[in-house]
């Protein structure tokens, strides 16, 4: 169970990482290391908890004391946080208790990645169910908006975008299907962008 638990943590990740660059939506990393609190920055807009069966005790409870204060919080899957960092079940899962009716909290249906490979130490991840529709939604229900747009991109075109210090753009899409030609791209938005570069793999 512990191994299931485990992997059930990274296709979590996996899945809501591949929608968002595959759907243009930027996105960073919250990462908890040795027992330690996770440090959320000042510039996260939604805190994304993707099908997190094992939390710790202190990750759940910044989850929860971040929502509370108004964080916007998108939870997807079932039992999130039903299990500690050691993998022992709770009765309950503390998030689900705790923040089901709070308004600052979306819960939205599971984003696990699809993985297959040939070998244990490699993986592919398979395009998401429905082009991950349901995450995209869920995100919008929390309040958010992209700041920008990049019109007539396909989902083979990954885009990888940077907030900068001064709340400018670093945006760098990359298209995975050289066969497919771009054509008309545009770039929408009230922001200011230090740059756009598109790498043809």
């Amino acid at each position: 169970r512990g191994v299931r638990h485990s992997e059930t943590n990274y296709r979590g990740v996996f899945g809501a990482e591949e929608i968002l660059l595959r759907r243009h939506v930027p996105f960073g990393y919250v990462i908890s290391r040795n027992g330690q609190p996770p440090t959320i920055g000042n510039d996260c807009e939604v805190l994304i908890v993707p099908d997190q069966k094992c939390l710790s005790n202190m990750e759940c409870q910044m989850i929860i004391e971040r929502a509370k204060a108004g964080g916007r919080t998108v939870i997807t899957g079932s039992d999130v946080g039903g299990w500690d960092d050691w993998n022992r079940q709770r009765f309950e899962s503390p998030l689900e208790r705790d923040l089901r009716h709070c308004p600052s909290v979306v819960f939205s249906e599971s984003v696990l990645a699809r993985l297959g490979g040939d070998c244990e130490w490699t993986y592919l991840v398979d395009s998401p169910r429905n082009h991950g529709e349901n995450l995209i939604r869920a995100i919008e229900r929390s309040g958010w908006r992209c700041p920008y747009q990049l019109l007539n991109l396909p989902e083979s075109v990954f885009v990888e975008s940077r907030r900068m210090d001064d709340n400018s753009y670093l945006i760098s899409p990359v298209n995975y299907n050289p066969k497919e030609k771009l054509e008309k791209v545009e770039l929408c938005g009230p922001a200011r962008f230090l740059g756009l570069e598109l790498n043809i793999l």
